[in-house]
């Protein structure tokens, strides 16, 4: 009887299962919140054309910036005075997101989806005190150029999107406020994003 119940339970989602239209573009914009997997935290902004290549599956490019404060120390807090590792991030994926869209009549397009991404991450990693940053001193720190990949799920609704991504990011060096080299950190990190994209045509039946 249960498995009975289940195929006809399957059976309805697969009769309202949806996608958007094959061979439309659309503009993704996308800002939220990244942790560290070393911790600290910060935001990040997205930037993603795409195409469809499928009712149900696109692929494109991604763009983002994202940057964090990690390993925040105050040593005094009235006063400002910190030591803080700052790492900001610009990556170039190629990517894709697979669609489980269910339609509820009256209330828009419910879509589901999983997809990742495979790119280039530039990052830098500083470590650095308020007083340095203070006394606006010139400095000569670099980002490294590592190869990543990211992984996330989310939803969309009407043109709104919601995503949960994780971002797999080899480690890099980090930086004294000068440049100079005195170890390496974690880059890997989370991220929440709501956002809104444009075109894409209709999600159908």
């Amino acid at each position: 009887m249960k498995k009975i119940t289940f195929v006809i339970l399957f059976l309805s989602v697969i009769h309202f299962i949806q996608g958007q239209e094959k061979g439309k573009f659309r503009f993704g914009l996308d800002a939220g919140l990244v942790a560290g997997a070393a911790g600290g935290g910060g935001g990040t902004f997205v930037i993603e054309p795409k195409f469809n290549l499928k009712d149900n599956l696109n692929v494109g490019l991604r763009f983002e910036g994202a940057g964090m404060f990690k390993d925040l120390y105050y040593i005094d807090a009235e006063r400002d005075n910190y030591n803080t590792t700052e790492m900001v991030s610009f990556s170039f994926l190629a990517t894709s997101d697979y669609y489980y869209a269910i339609k509820k009549e009256g209330r828009g397009s419910f879509a589901p989806f999983v997809g990742g991404g495979l790119g280039i991450y530039k990052v830098s990693n500083v470590y650095y005190t308020a007083e340095q940053l203070d006394a606006n001193n010139s400095h000569n720190t670099k980002a490294s150029s590592v190869f990543g990949g990211m992984l996330r799920t989310g939803f969309e609704w009407r043109k709104f999107r919601l995503t949960a991504e994780y971002n797999f990011v080899p480690k890099t060096d980090l930086q004294d406020y000068y440049g100079n080299v005195i170890g390496e950190e974690k880059n890997s990190y989370f991220g929440l994003t709501i956002g809104f994209y444009l075109g894409g045509g209709k999600w159908r039946r």
